[in-house]
């Protein structure tokens, strides 16, 4: 749920306008916010190293308090036959003191290899993020990505390519907010 708040000032001072309350702002309405209709929620078309797309996701619930857990699903189809079993994660993360902080963490290697996925066939992935008990009350990003772990157990990050074909130097994706709530 969204909130339509509004607020008024004075032109040249910049002064807020009060209310007969002594408010600066006046919540209008509260708004539902609906996912993007289609076959799957939140349709999208992302690219990760032209092996696998995401084509759509959901995330439940939108609002969550410390220590609680939000349920993210990411819907993928494999753009050809696939020779790599990927792990996929997503990460709440923040920017507090200058230090990028995660909040909440998840990598899930799919109960289906993504070497067995047949191209075009969309598959879902299911990461849990439970936030760390110390969340401060903000809005977070979401990122998420995959890799492969090499025999030396380093990570290689599958690198997001862009509409006309370039590799991005970006191995992860903003994909959406969730709030916090004290």
């Amino acid at each position: 749920e969204l909130q339509l708040i509004v607020g008024l000032y004075q032109f040249g001072t910049n002064n807020r306008l009060r209310t007969d309350q002594g408010l600066e702002l006046a919540l209008l309405t509260p708004l539902q916010l609906e996912a993007i209709p289609g076959a799957l929620p939140n349709p999208v078309v992302v690219n990760f190293g032209n092996e696998v797309e995401l084509v759509g996701f959901s995330i439940e619930p939108r609002r969550a308090r410390p220590g609680e857990m939000v349920e993210l699903t990411l819907y993928w189809q494999a753009l050809r036959p696939q020779t790599n079993n990927y792990t996929f994660f997503a990460q709440v993360v923040g920017d507090w003191g200058g230090a990028n902080e995660r909040y909440a963490a998840a990598d899930v290697a799919p109960a289906l290899a993504t070497s067995t996925w047949a191209v075009g066939e969309v598959q879902t992935i299911t990461l849990p993020l439970t936030l760390r008990p110390d969340t401060p009350a903000e809005a977070y990003p979401i990122i998420i990505g995959l890799y492969t772990q090499g025999p030396d157990g380093s990570f290689n990050n599958v690198q997001r390519v862009d509409e006309r074909g370039r590799i991005l130097n970006e191995a992860f994706l903003n994909l959406t907010h969730i709030r916090v709530d004290s």
